[in-house]
């Protein structure tokens, strides 16, 4: 899976913080149909990314809806997530990580 990848590929102490960044059907479809119109997507994509979005599995993470926001405010939103979740939570160890990313293995199959 992408995120076994991405997780297997980390090294040092980490933090590991998930999250899933929502939108209504409208949102999506305007902000694909601006990607069309810009030539930085094809048509076909719509269809396939409504799809998508509804088989996302939100389990073990953090969902934040983006309708009406922009680029920057999901950015700032994130982040004040991580800061008021980490406020003293110490980085992963390896025994931590390894379990870390069997979980999300399993949570995203």
């Amino acid at each position: 899976s992408i995120v076994r990848t991405i997780l297997g590929g980390l090294k040092g102490d980490y933090r590991l913080f998930r999250f899933t960044l929502t939108a209504r059907d409208e949102t999506l479809t305007a902000r694909l149909t601006a990607d069309i119109g810009s030539g930085l997507r094809t048509p076909d994509v719509i269809g396939r990314s409504l799809e998508r979005s509804r088989a996302f599995e939100t389990a073990g993470s953090v969902e934040i809806s983006t309708d009406g926001l922009s680029c920057r405010e999901i950015a700032q939103e994130i982040a004040a997530r991580i800061g008021r979740e980490s406020a003293g939570r110490p980085a992963a160890q390896e025994g931590e990580r390894d379990e870390q990313i069997q979980r999300a293995d399993q949570e995203f199959r």
